[in-house]
């Protein structure tokens, strides 16, 4: 299960973040960080709670592709915070912001590896898939290591939920395939 979190909002609590791990989240996605500093400031406040070792966190980039989509995203995302230096050198790079927007995402995510407790990151198109690519590739991602199968965490419990909760589980980590209710298949022979 995962969450969401906004970790350059300027009213951040980091106990909201804690809720949801109390809650069973096993990873965190952050909206899109372009400022690396307020970034890491956040994570040595959240580091000594154990948020970082309790979960795996994904912090969410997106390469600019204009001053004016930076401006925008500065002013109406919540929790979006774009550096003043970022902005001026969009603005100069002019008909090259879109250039300059992806090596800016790409030394981002180069930045993010080196930094303690980030497990990883979610990158944006922002409506522009190509960049996603552009961006992995440019930041040396791929090639990916071979994939292993993943863990289906959705898969129907073995067990219905009335006889989980009376066995005192609440979640089922089973691979075996689902088997009906027993209390239903009793009730279907009855009849």
């Amino acid at each position: 299960v995962g969450v969401a979190d906004s970790p350059l909002a300027e009213t951040y609590d980091p106990a909201r973040l804690e809720v949801k791990l109390d809650a069973g989240a096993g990873f965190v996605m952050t909206q899109i960080a372009y400022d690396l500093d307020r970034l890491s400031a956040w994570a040595d406040v959240v580091r000594p709670r154990g948020v970082l070792e309790r979960a795996a966190v994904f912090v969410g980039v997106a390469p600019l592709r204009s001053v004016k989509q930076a401006r925008y995203m500065n002013e109406h995302l919540p929790g979006v915070h774009i550096p003043d230096d970022l902005l001026r050198a969009l603005e100069d790079a002019g008909p090259e912001a879109e250039t300059l927007g992806t090596a800016q995402c790409v030394e981002i995510v180069s930045s993010l590896q080196e930094m303690q407790g980030i497990s990883g990151v979610h990158v944006m198109g922002l409506g522009r898939e190509e960049a996603v690519r552009h961006v992995i590739e440019r930041a040396g991602l791929l090639p990916r290591p071979a994939a292993t199968p993943a863990r289906r965490a959705f898969r129907p419990s073995s067990t219905c939920c009335r006889h989980a909760r009376a066995s005192g589980s609440t979640t089922s980590r089973s691979t075996s395939p689902p088997t009906r209710c027993r209390s239903s298949t009793a009730r279907r022979r009855r009849s």
